[in-house]
C-alpha cells in the first residue's frame, strides 16, 4: 500500500511539474492562433485568458488580439503571409509578461513586429519593430530576461556562408533596435551543424592574435559556436570572425580569409549537404 502512495505521488509530482512548465516557466511562450491560452500577464497571480486571429486579404495580414474575451489591440503589416504570436518573459526585474506579434512576409522574411504589455486591463503598445538587423528572424525561446528581446537572426557571408545567431535588440523610445554588440553566440540548433574545412585554417586564442593556438587541416570538421559581424545594424555586411569548436573539443577564433573555407555541412543528423545554406 505503501508503495502504491508512493508511485502515486509521483507521477502526480511529474504531472503537475509539466503543468506547471508549460505555462508559467517558458520564457517565450508560442501562442497558436484560434485556441484560448491561460497566462498571468501582469503577475498579479490571477490568469488571464489570451486569443489571436488572423485575416488575410490583398496581401495583407491583420491580427487581433484578445484578453479574458475582450479585443484590445488589431495590428497589420502589408504584403504578410503569415503571423507569429508568442508570450515573451523580457525583464526578471518586472512582474510583467509582454505579448509580442510578428507577420512575415514571403520565404519567411520580416514584414512587422509589435510588443504590448496588459495593464489596467488594457494592451498598451510597448514597441513597434520595424527594422530588424536580419530579414529572417523569430524570437528566442529561452530569453534571458535582461531587459532585452532576443532574436535568433540569420547572419550571412559570401565565405562564412550562413547560419544564425542569438541577437540582443533594445526598447528604445518604443522601437526596438539591435543592440551595439557585433560578437553573438549562434544557435543551439546551429551548433550542432558540421562544417569540413576545404583548406588549412589557423585557429587564435583571441581575436586579434599574431600567433595561433593551432591549425585546422583540410577535410578536419568543425562547428561554429561565435560569429564576429562586421556591424551589429545588419548581419549581411559580412563576419570577420567566426569561434569554433572541433570534435576534439579544440576552440578558438578563425579570421575569415576572404576565400571559400568549407564546401558543405552536416546536419544534426549527421548527413552531408553539399551546400552551407538551408535552402541549398
Amino acid at each position: 500500500m505503501k508503495k502504491w502512495k508512493k508511485k502515486a505521488a509521483a507521477v502526480l509530482c511529474l504531472v503537475c511539474a509539466a503543468i506547471m512548465w508549460h505555462t508559467d516557466t517558458a520564457s517565450a511562450q508560442p501562442l497558436e492562433a484560434g485556441k484560448t491560452f491561460k497566462i498571468d500577464l501582469d503577475g498579479n497571480g490571477t490568469k488571464e485568458s489570451i486569443k489571436w486571429t488572423e485575416q488575410k486579404k490583398n496581401d495583407k495580414v491583420t491580427v487581433k488580439l484578445y484578453v479574458n474575451g475582450k479585443k484590445l489591440a488589431t495590428m497589420s503589416s502589408e504584403y504578410g503571409i503569415y503571423s507569429e504570436v508568442s508570450v515573451v518573459d523580457i525583464s526578471k526585474k518586472d512582474k510583467y509578461k509582454e505579448i509580442y506579434v510578428q507577420i512575415n512576409s514571403d520565404s519567411d522574411c520580416f514584414a512587422k513586429g509589435f510588443g504590448y504589455r496588459y495593464q489596467s486591463k488594457k494592451l498598451k503598445k510597448s514597441f513597434t519593430f520595424d527594422t530588424p538587423a536580419a530579414s529572417r528572424l523569430s524570437i528566442l525561446e529561452k530569453q534571458p530576461g535582461d531587459g532585452n528581446v532576443w532574436f535568433n537572426s540569420e547572419y550571412a557571408d559570401s565565405y562564412v556562408m550562413q547560419g544564425y545567431a542569438k541577437q540582443a535588440y533594445k526598447i528604445s523610445s518604443g522601437k526596438l533596435k539591435p543592440v551595439n554588440k557585433t560578437v553573438m553566440n549562434t544557435t543551439d540548433e546551429w551548433r550542432k551543424m558540421g562544417y569540413k574545412s576545404t583548406k588549412t585554417l589557423d585557429v587564435y586564442t583571441n581575436i586579434g592574435d599574431e600567433t595561433p593556438a593551432f591549425t585546422l587541416s583540410t577535410d578536419d570538421i568543425f562547428h561554429i559556436y561565435k560569429i564576429k559581424s562586421v556591424d551589429y545594424k545588419t548581419l549581411y555586411t559580412g563576419i570577420s570572425y567566426i569561434y569554433v569548436k572541433t570534435d576534439s573539443r579544440k576552440t578558438g577564433w578563425i579570421k575569415n580569409p576572404k576565400e571559400e573555407i568549407f564546401l558543405g555541412r552536416y546536419d544534426s543528423n549527421d548527413e552531408w549537404i553539399p551546400s552551407a545554406y538551408f535552402w541549398g
